[in-house]
């Protein structure tokens, strides 16, 4: 019978005002190498770790207070194995981008060669909260969100659109043919066009607005729904048991589970994902991650507000932060 895992000491909240403990010194965030093991030889050597508390009234942390002579053990091991952890960093990495860019000739063959490793580059940067990053979403979805961006950005009017002032929405409707254009002309699959449709009000801010302003009631008159119309005949979908719109594969539909986890990764706040996931129904109208920068990017329908495709949708709003690309 396998041993249950020990269960970790508290860890008091202390603020950072607070007085420091004698033998006692703060370890700030930011490296995760140095936080982890300060945390772990801490437990370890059963003493108290002491997660500390933004002031203010916060309860945000910003650091540990761990003692100090297991810090200065933990940035002894943090020199002593830099130049291994980078190298693994940079195989990881190099395996990454290889991977990534595989993939981009193998959803766009016709794509020209030089326009990779821009592509791959852009999308993978660390810390820019990119599609190319993220784990949650598989890798040839990714690339696709990937390539229609480096699209849209660099071989359309887009960016000099929103620099006259145009909003996103009608910026990327302006650009929508070319996007699509040369899409297909490197062997890629097209976007679907959405159309805006305001609901409860006119759409006062384009970016739309926290969820939780809509909880506390300061959004009114700025939910909007983003809907894709059917191109073509219009296909059942064997898993959800619902029409989807022609061009969309039924084993292209996620199911709720996956598409809960899509509200997540555009940013929809938990007000959102409580409402998908305790959903009885929910029908995916395609197109669930459109782009990588966009203010809404689908709409779903729940428990009390199911229509067909063809005859009107209405529900759950992802009410979403913007999404930078």
């Amino acid at each position: 019978m396998a041993k249950k895992s020990a269960k970790l000491p508290p860890e008091p909240s202390v603020r950072a005002s607070d007085p420091l403990p004698k033998g006692y010194r703060f370890v700030p965030k930011g490296n995760i190498y140095i936080t982890k093991h300060c945390r772990q030889q801490t437990h370890e050597a059963r003493k108290t770790l002491y997660v500390v508390l933004g002031d203010g009234g916060t309860n945000k942390p910003v650091g540990l207070r761990c003692p100090a002579h297991i810090y200065r053990a933990v940035m002894d091991q943090h020199r002593a194995t830099a130049r291994q952890r980078a190298a693994a960093v940079r195989k990881r990495d190099a395996a990454k981008e290889g991977d990534f860019e595989d993939t981009v000739t193998k959803l766009f063959p016709d794509i020209p060669r030089e326009e990779i490793p821009r592509i791959v580059k852009h999308a993978l940067k660390k810390h820019s909260g990119r599609v190319g990053r993220t784990g949650t979403v598989g890798l040839e979805e990714r690339v696709t969100l990937a390539v229609w961006a480096h699209i849209r950005h660099v071989h359309t009017d887009y960016e000099r659109l929103l620099k006259q002032g145009i909003g996103r929405l009608e910026a990327r409707e302006q650009v929508w043919d070319r996007v699509n254009e040369m899409a297909r002309r490197w062997g890629g699959r097209e976007l679907r066009r959405p159309v805006v449709v305001p609901t409860k009000g006119t759409v006062k801010n384009e970016r739309g607005v926290s969820p939780s302003a809509l909880k506390k009631g300061k959004a009114k008159g700025v939910k909007k729904t983003v809907v894709y119309p059917p191109s073509g005949d219009g296909l059942v979908s064997q898993q959800m048991g619902r029409e989807v719109p022609g061009g969309l594969r039924s084993d292209e539909v996620p199911g709720p589970e996956r598409l809960a986890r899509s509200a997540t990764l555009v940013g929809a706040g938990r007000m959102t994902r409580r409402m998908l996931n305790s959903s009885r129904r929910v029908d995916y109208l395609a197109g669930h991650l459109d782009e990588p920068d966009g203010d809404v990017r689908g709409t779903v329908d729940g428990d009390d507000a199911f229509f067909s495709w063809h005859e009107s949708t209405s529900g759950y709003d992802s009410s979403c932060s913007e999404w930078r690309d």
